[in-house]
């Protein structure tokens, strides 16, 4: 866990997001890396970890946490518990 530090996030986008995630500021660092099929990558710094799990979880199959791989990981075991709640 990062505590009270802050940390860099990268998440990658699909086209369908894309418009959401450029009309907003998520943080004074921010960066954006759009690609030629209309997805984009954006990099910033993030506060909670909880927090970034639950905002990429809300975009659904339409975001992809790359960046960091310990937090992604986090992803991935809450997607597997989600994934058991519904069996």
């Amino acid at each position: 866990a990062h505590g009270d530090q802050p940390f860099s996030v990268t998440v990658r986008f699909t086209l369908e997001a894309s418009p959401y995630i450029k009309e907003r500021i998520w943080s004074k660092d921010q960066k954006i890396i759009e690609t030629s099929d209309g997805s984009l990558s954006l990099t910033f710094t993030a506060q909670s970890e909880y927090e970034v799990i639950k905002w990429v979880l809300g975009f659904g199959e339409d975001a992809e946490l790359v960046a960091p791989k310990a937090l992604r990981d986090k992803i991935k075991d809450v997607l597997h518990l989600c994934l058991r709640q519904y069996h």
